[in-house]
């Protein structure tokens, strides 16, 4: 059989099951993004925030289903992360390699579905350059980009729910036979995704509610049932999302401590927010190494020191030209424009403005709450360039581009070596265990990883240092964690020496409180101090 007899017959079995070969493409897709993203995701280090995450879904294995007496920092990822690490718990045990492998397939997930909104929303016959840019400027986050959105207490998930949410809307839209199953999947993936996480209201929850009324407003006399009903929907999702954590909270569930965000004080503040914003864009899209010299908003210089990131820039100014033509034609045409492309739209410009006016904007670390402009930005760019593009050589040039961004990003992923960035957290977590130590305290960015590197037989709790003496910092973790049991008290202390941000805790503080450890030794970036006694603490008091 010649190779175009062959060629022709599997062209002829893929159009007979088009179906199983879409379910075939999905899953290799599926294979290849996973296996490139957990080499993504291997490249930088974990640390206690990702380890507590592993911590609470053992909780839930173990039986704890409502996570008693757990505060969970500020948002906890009831069903958009830790459903995922409980199914890796089960299936493999507890170990450190899941906060390597969950957080790719999450991040996975989440590029698939944006897709797919992609697909679903893009013109007959233009769908493969729309998934293309989108992917292009969505599917390939490098170093920065990748710390900021995939590891495990990052809010990937979050946004994994959202995105199904507003594909339901466009499934809605597309598919009527469909409704009463997709406004009821609608209603449950947006309450979840407001009950996990705060960040999914603003971000998510306002701009669907905001559109769908303007929408139904503008429409009025005539009446539009869908959006009209879908705005319902929106409003009771917000209301199970807000109830719901309130009732886990009363019933003894866990609880979540969400510190105040209030608005930037003064022109230095909003200048400085202006700053991170610009820098933080440019860094989501995937312009890390053009960052060079001083930085202009804040007095500094600043320029593109790389060419790549000219490439990398093209996926920012298309979504920045897709959003302003889907503003223009809402305020110029009578039919108010595309429902979905709207709603993305809004949540970027929520989402920058938020940023922009509050006072959670410290360091380019917080960027990561600019996340959905980048997610949202990824379908925006896929959508639109369609008509973006409107003639054939202005498509060969987008293609051209996106194959430049698409290699680059690739080789770029597959040539940097890897290195294991928690080989102290290991050895520490080792020596810990070679040395029959199994229950310590240390400040909180040493902990938790420590327990999770030594799969639970050290057990490090987080403390810090009060004038009275050491005090269990209680914003992330439960009471029980402080409780001695048949004599088995707290006896050594770990140190980060890179990382006394929090709590306080330095060799000379705990020296200062406990007077000279019986044994001291140093393990990479961590000091452990071991005395032949037992070391008080002061009570737990939560955070609430």
């Amino acid at each position: 059989m010649t190779v175009r007899v062959r060629l022709r017959t599997t062209i002829a079995f893929v159009r007979r099951h088009r179906s199983l070969a879409a379910i075939a493409g999905v899953i290799s897709a599926g294979v290849i993004l996973f296996l490139l993203y957990l080499r993504v995701e291997k490249t930088f280090p974990l640390n206690s925030d990702d380890a507590a995450v592993l911590l609470e879904a053992r909780d839930f294995v173990a039986g704890n289903y409502l996570l008693s007496g757990w505060a969970t920092g500020s948002f906890c990822g009831y069903f958009s992360k830790l459903p995922y690490f409980e199914v890796g718990i089960w299936l493999f045990g507890f170990r450190p390699g899941l906060l390597h492998v969950i957080p790719p397939i999450i991040f996975t997930i989440l590029v698939l579905l944006s897709l797919w909104l992609v697909y679903e929303k893009s013109r007959p016959g233009e769908s493969i350059i729309a998934i293309g840019i989108a992917f292009a400027i969505l599917g390939l986050p490098l170093w920065n980009p990748a710390w900021l959105l995939m590891p495990a207490a990052q809010h990937a998930g979050t946004f994994l729910l959202a995105v199904a949410a507003i594909l339901c809307v466009a499934h809605i839209e597309k598919h009527p036979q469909e409704q009463w199953r997709l406004y009821a999947l609608f209603t449950i993936l947006l309450s979840a995704a407001v009950f996990d996480d705060n960040f999914a209201f603003y971000a998510a929850l306002i701009p669907v509610l905001i559109v769908l009324v303007v929408r139904t407003i503008l429409a009025y006399p005539r009446i539009r049932f869908r959006e009209a009903a879908l705005a319902v929907l929106t409003a009771l999702s917000a209301l199970i999302g807000y109830a719901g954590s309130r009732i886990v909270a009363h019933e003894g569930g866990f609880r979540e401590f969400a510190p105040h965000a209030g608005f930037a004080q003064g022109a230095a503040a909003l200048l400085n927010n202006l700053s991170l914003t610009i820098r933080g864009l440019l860094v989501l899209f995937g312009v890390d190494g053009a960052l060079d010299g001083r930085w202009w908003l804040t007095g500094e210089k600043w320029w593109l020191n790389d060419p790549a990131a000219i490439v990398h820039l093209f996926g920012l100014a298309v979504v920045a030209i897709a959003i302003w033509r889907i503003a223009a034609r809402f305020f110029k045409r009578q039919d108010h424009g595309d429902l979905i492309v709207q709603i993305l739209a809004l949540g970027i410009a929520v989402d920058i403005g938020a940023y922009l006016i509050s006072d959670v904007s410290r360091d380019i670390g917080t960027t990561r709450y600019l996340a959905p402009t980048l997610i949202y930005g990824g379908i925006i760019g896929g959508i639109e360039a369609s008509s973006l593009l409107a003639t054939r050589s202005a498509k060969l040039l987008a293609a051209g581009v996106a194959a430049v961004y698409v290699a680059s990003s690739v080789s770029s992923i597959f040539l940097r070596p890897l290195v294991n960035l928690n080989r102290d957290d290991v050895a520490a977590a080792h020596w810990l265990r070679e040395h029959r130590l199994a229950n310590g305290v240390g400040e909180y960015w040493g902990s938790a990883i420590l327990t999770v590197e030594s799969r639970g037989s050290v057990k490090v709790r987080p403390v810090m240092v009060v004038p009275q003496g050491i005090a269990p910092y209680s914003l992330v973790g439960k009471p029980q964690w402080y409780r001695v049991m048949d004599g088995a008290g707290f006896n050594f202390v770990v140190i980060d020496k890179t990382r006394q941000d929090t709590g306080d805790v330095s060799v000379a503080n705990i020296e200062r409180l406990f007077g000279p450890a019986a044994q001291r030794v140093d393990i990479g970036h961590y000091t452990i101090l071991v005395w032949n006694r037992e070391l008080p603490l002061l009570p737990y008091v939560p955070p609430f």
